[in-house]
């Protein structure tokens, strides 16, 4: 009897190594095979300037892809671009399609389930635009009862319904518009051309991409200060602390020597790599 439970107990030690090993291989997935191909696959907008978008000629260009290509860098790797619908971005279990997305995800409670953020890289401060012939809306409060509409998913859902955001290190938010009427749409520059053509009342995003879409000719003007700011972090899926700890130590190092804040000055005029 005795050695029969010496067998078991044997046995139950070799399924736990064998598991444990398990448990080891596919925590190191992604960057597993960052490191077999050389290649980081990297998830973001191709239609979101300044941060990120495909010119004339097809080239990524903009803000989060120039963080993505630093970034892939310093882990020795070769940034690679995919454009995924939004949707699919934050709904993690990717599957190998990518290894990260530089996206301007903001890491919301909700999409900590099913993503891993292991660095935050920017702080934006969000704001609201109307039509430019709009005049009666001066400050946010005006657009109380009012259609606003953006890209949904979003965390602007979750401020317009007066909601917690659920960002980690986030100031306390002001809501100033109350009984909003959100029209979703599926891209941003949908939402800007609505606003521009006067079929909603105001749409909400990055200060310094509505900034753009009004140099670019957008018939919109923005109003009153930023509604709220929130921090945007590099996510990828659940499961690899090696990869995660690669891309923490990357990001951290470019703010630290002032990469992420000469990216930024050279897109935004601003440096948002510092909290506010």
């Amino acid at each position: 009897m005795a050695k029969r439970f010496r067998v078991l107990a044997l046995l139950c030690v070799y399924i736990g190594v064998a598991i444990s090993h398990l448990s080891v291989g596919w925590a190191g997935e992604a960057s597993d095979r960052v490191k077999a191909t050389g290649k980081l696959i990297v998830a973001t907008d191709p239609g979101w300037p300044p941060f990120s978008s495909r010119d004339a000629n097809g080239i990524w260009t903009g803000f989060d892809v120039d963080v993505a290509m630093e970034i892939a860098k310093r882990i020795g790797a070769t940034a690679e671009f995919v454009g995924p619908p939004w949707d699919k971005q934050v709904a993690g279990h990717w599957n190998g399609q990518w290894d990260a997305c530089v996206c301007s995800m903001t890491p919301t409670v909700e999409r900590t389930k099913n993503l891993d953020f292991p660095a935050t890289y920017y702080w934006a401060p969000v704001n609201l635009a109307v039509n430019v012939n709009n005049m009666a809306a001066k400050a946010p409060a005006d657009l109380s009862g009012k259609r606003i509409g953006f890209l949904v998913p979003s965390t602007y859902e979750l401020y317009l319904r007066g909601e917690p955001m659920g960002i980690d290190g986030m100031q306390p938010v002001k809501h100033m518009i109350s009984n909003a009427t959100i029209v979703p749409y599926d891209s941003d520059s949908a939402s800007f051309e609505a606003v521009s053509k006067d079929e909603i009342d105001a749409t909400m995003n990055y200060l310094p991409v509505l900034m753009y879409e009004i140099k670019q000719g957008r018939s919109m003007r923005i109003i009153g200060t930023p509604l709220f700011y929130v921090s945007d972090a590099v996510a990828i899926d659940k499961g690899d602390p090696e990869l995660s700890a690669l891309i923490k130590n990357s990001v951290e190092a470019m703010i630290a020597d002032g990469t992420i804040g000469t990216l930024s000055m050279k897109w935004f005029q601003f440096d948002f790599s510092k909290a506010p």
